[in-house]
This record gives C-alpha cells, sequence and structure tokens, in this order.
C-alpha cells in the first residue's frame, strides 16, 4: 500500500496501561503471542480518533452513532464474537488457533474507520477494511488469519474480498449482528466513559 511506504505508525496519546483499562478484551485472547502483537498493533497504529467518534450516524445501535461509538462497537462485536465462537470450536468448524486469530481481529476491524488521520475524514471510509489488512500484513507479526479476517468484515459492504473461510464468515456475522438497530447489551468491563453512557457489564461465561 502506497500510504504505508510513508508511514510507519500513527501518532497518538496511547500507552500500554491505559490500552489495557480501554481494551481489557486483549487479555482474553487465548493466545499470549497473539494477544501481544494485537497490542502492539493499537500501540503503533491506533488513531485518537477510534476511542472518540462514534461508529456510523444511521446503522448501529443508537449509543453507538454518539461519542465512543466505535469504541463501544469493537468491543461489542468482541462479545458476539466470543459467544459463537466457542461452540464453532467444539464443532471443529474453527480451529482453536482460528478462534484466536478472530478475537483479534474483531478488536482491529474498525481501528481504521476514519481512514487516516491526515485525512480528517468526517464518516466513515469505504476502504477501512483494506487499510487495516494492509497494516496487518506489512506492520506487525500477527498470522494472516487474522488480516484475512479484517479484510473481508465488511462483506458486501466493504472494499475488501467477501468473507471465505469459516473464520472469516463468523467474524463478519459478529460484526453484523453487533451492529443491529437495538438498544444494544452490555459489554465486558466498561470503562468509566462508557459507563456514563449507561453501559452495563457482562461477564464472560468462561
Amino acid at each position: 500500500m502506497e500510504k504505508l511506504q510513508r508511514v510507519d505508525r500513527v501518532a497518538n496519546s496511547l500507552t500500554a496501561d491505559e490500552l489495557e483499562r480501554r481494551l481489557p478484551e486483549i487479555d482474553l485472547i487465548g493466545d499470549e503471542q497473539i494477544a501481544a502483537d494485537t497490542a502492539r498493533v493499537f500501540l503503533q497504529w491506533c488513531p485518537d480518533y477510534f476511542w472518540e467518534k462514534r461508529a456510523s450516524k444511521n446503522h448501529h445501535a443508537p449509543d453507538e452513532r454518539g461519542e465512543h461509538g466505535n469504541w463501544l462497537h469493537t468491543k461489542r462485536v468482541f462479545l458476539e464474537y466470543n459467544t459463537v465462537a466457542r461452540s464453532w470450536t467444539e464443532q471443529q468448524l474453527i480451529t482453536a488457533r482460528e478462534y484466536h486469530c478472530g478475537q483479534a481481529a474483531c478488536l482491529l476491524h474498525d481501528m481504521m474507520r476514519y481512514g487516516w488521520p491526515s485525512e480528517n475524514n468526517s464518516h466513515s471510509v469505504n476502504n477501512h477494511d483494506r487499510i487495516m489488512a494492509e497494516i496487518i500484513r506489512e506492520e506487525s507479526a500477527l498470522p494472516e488469519p487474522v488480516a484475512a479476517a479484517c479484510d473481508s468484515h465488511m462483506g458486501s459492504w466493504g472494499e475488501g474480498p467477501l468473507p471465505q473461510s469459516n473464520l472469516e464468515q463468523l467474524v463478519h456475522t459478529a460484526d453484523m449482528v453487533a451492529s443491529a438497530d437495538y438498544n444494544g447489551v452490555g459489554v465486558f468491563m466498561p470503562s468509566e466513559e462508557l459507563q456514563e453512557l449507561g453501559v452495563t457489564e457482562v461477564n464472560f461465561d468462561e
């Protein structure tokens, strides 16, 4: 990607401690290396807007259409994915490693929703799937299934390919369910900012 030839990181104000506070889900990724590499991508590439901007203007739950909406949506996608992925793993539709790759993809898939920060986009860009996949492939040690799941997560509505593997279909489906226009559900360990929006806590059934 031409952009990556000019940029080797995105300036942000994120620290490791702050990332852990905002996305404790990273610690739930069942593979320590994938979890560590996911954290590195956030620390190096996550735009500050990821935490502040809405998920979308019209599509997504009402509380995802305002401040912190993209962040909240990401946490919900992770929740929906984990709810189903345990069963898919038991059914051998995905492997344990794919399960963990999907966890990473769910956290990363909308990181670049508004494109490169320097573009100052006021709306979601249709190629954010492609941007994220390229960052993962070119600038991280994460396995290819993470990139592929990010690349295809938008299905027919993005610029990336359609989901092909079971894992890609599962990440896409989790994203679609979490984007449904309803009042939403709680999330795992919501931060103070999200609690102020009325978001409640959901505990994982390990």
